[in-house]
């Protein structure tokens, strides 16, 4: 089956899942293009974008994408306009199920941001992300490249650059060769990860990887951070554990 005809499928299934929404998507409010999102949030990242034409993009995706993580559709567009250059939104539909497995709670909003690292061992001893943003924070990610009062260790966290409140998330950190498809994965209920990777083993092969995670002093580190709405038992359990 044709990867459009799926997509159509797919976004006809959503609006049956939300009755209220209006015929016209050139209609629809952010809530609206949020609850369809939140609808095919397991099935959004399984559709092979890249395989679909361009008219299809024009005629069936354009209208919707802003259900879509902004640094797809700009891969989307991307990947028309410059079809030879390197696209790396592939490997982020096969593994963010994995690292962030469902939840039986409303999801508020759900982005990912891609960190670009270059000079690694000319770097800091702390240093900071550009400012992401998810679900009206702003986020950005901190590394310490030789550890955090751990010298044998790569230290990254999570943190919430303008924080409003106390928003309950889940959330995973990769760090990976933009060369390769191996990655290497920490997600947890924490903020970070002072032990998150063996510096040394950054920079070398293993038995299941055949090129360094860091190679040519770069790397990219991922963010996937999902904002869960909070119900008034979810709070109290968080309570529970935060106390």
């Amino acid at each position: 089956m044709d990867e459009v005809k799926i997509w159509d499928y797919v976004i006809k299934w959503g609006i049956a899942q939300n009755p209220s929404l209006p015929s016209d998507p050139d209609q629809w409010s952010d809530e609206h293009f949020l609850a369809l999102k939140n609808s095919l949030q397991n099935c959004l990242p399984l559709i092979r974008y890249f395989q679909i034409s361009g008219d299809d993009v024009c005629d069936k995706i354009r209208a919707y994408r802003k259900i879509l993580e902004p640094t797809l559709w700009d891969d989307i567009i991307l990947k028309l306009v410059a079809p030879n250059k390197a696209i790396y939104y592939f490997t982020y539909p096969t593994i963010v199920n994995k690292v962030l497995p469902g939840l039986s709670y409303e999801i508020e909003d759900f982005q990912y941001y891609t960190w670009r690292i270059t000079g690694w061992r000319g770097l800091k001893k702390r240093i900071t992300s550009p400012e992401f943003e998810v679900g009206g924070l702003k986020w950005r990610i901190l590394l310490f490249p030789f550890g955090n009062n751990n010298p044998e260790n790569v230290s990254i966290y999570l943190e919430v650059a303008d924080p409003k409140g106390e928003p309950c998330v889940q959330f995973a950190l990769l760090l990976w060769n933009p060369e390769d498809q191996t990655l290497s994965v920490s997600n947890q209920s924490d903020w970070g990860f002072t032990r998150f990777y063996t510096l040394h083993k950054l920079f070398t092969t293993s038995e299941d990887r055949t090129r360094p995670l860091i190679e040519n002093e770069a790397c990219n580190i991922t963010a996937f951070v999902r904002i869960i709405n909070e119900t008034e038992n979810l709070k109290s359990l968080r309570k529970m554990f935060t106390k």
